[in-house]
């Protein structure tokens, strides 16, 4: 699994003593959201992919994790700044109580 970066996460790019990250979202014909991102790592001797779709959020868990694992909540933190500086969304529903579950929020609420 790609490490999440600091600091800015939405950028396109972000360089580290590992190589550099690229991010690359994708956008479905007719729909206006970011449905998958491709997460490119260019180091020096290697260089590695992960697709991420945005629906499959669940299945990183929602517990905190270590520094280098992402969990659901990365994930859909990584999608609504993709989705904010492509689409200009300031405002997401969010279904799963799952994601904020450690803010007490109700399940439905919208986070701006």
């Amino acid at each position: 699994m790609i490490k999440p970066e600091g600091g800015n996460q939405g950028s396109r790019s972000s360089s580290n003593e590992d190589g550099v990250l690229i991010f690359i979202p994708f956008v479905k014909d007719s729909h206006n959201y970011v449905n998958s991102i491709l997460i490119i790592r260019a180091g020096k001797k290697d260089t590695s992919y992960r697709m991420l779709y945005a629906n499959q959020f669940r299945k990183f868990g929602f517990e905190k994790r270590s520094d280098n694992m992402w969990n659901a909540g990365n994930v859909f933190h990584i999608f609504s700044i993709f989705n904010q500086t492509i689409f200009g969304y300031t405002k997401f529903l969010i279904k799963d109580k799952n994601l904020f579950k450690e803010q007490s929020v109700s399940s439905g609420i919208i986070v701006t």
